[in-house]
């Protein structure tokens, strides 16, 4: 019985609407209003940064090749302002301290999760190369 198992890309296959990147998306989003919500950047401003911000990761994505259907990229987008909404309006401060270890534990999951699924992701391309060998 094997304890860790490899973790296949099904996991992190892109689907029409929701896929397991809406989860990054979403955290993408709360830790970009834990960044500028304790500043006092008003909330119009954070939305606006935030669509920018992740509009210019799905053009990335599409510049290396990341097919997802286009509803998706938009569903992406939208998750991610509703994950800095939910930071402005749930989130508390805990302080200085707390903010900045919230702040951390937030990119260090957000960032985690991207490479996972990119480093994934490859995996897949390489396992279709050698299929088409």
């Amino acid at each position: 019985m094997k304890l860790f198992r490899p973790i296949e890309l099904g996991t992190w296959e892109t689907g029409k609407y929701i896929d397991r990147w809406m989860f990054v998306h979403l955290i993408g989003g709360i830790a970009i209003g834990v960044v500028l919500d304790p500043v006092g950047v008003p909330i119009i401003w954070a939305a606006l940064f935030t669509i920018v911000v992740m509009t210019a990761w799905e053009l990335y994505e599409i510049a290396k090749g990341f097919e997802e259907p286009t509803i998706n990229k938009v569903s992406d987008v939208v998750v991610s302002v509703l994950g800095m909404l939910i930071a402005y309006e749930s989130i508390p401060s805990f302080g200085l301290n707390g903010d900045i270890l919230l702040t951390l534990v937030l990119f260090a999951l957000w960032g985690g999760m991207s490479v996972w699924g990119w480093v994934e992701w490859h995996r897949e391309i390489e396992r279709e190369k050698a299929r088409l060998k």
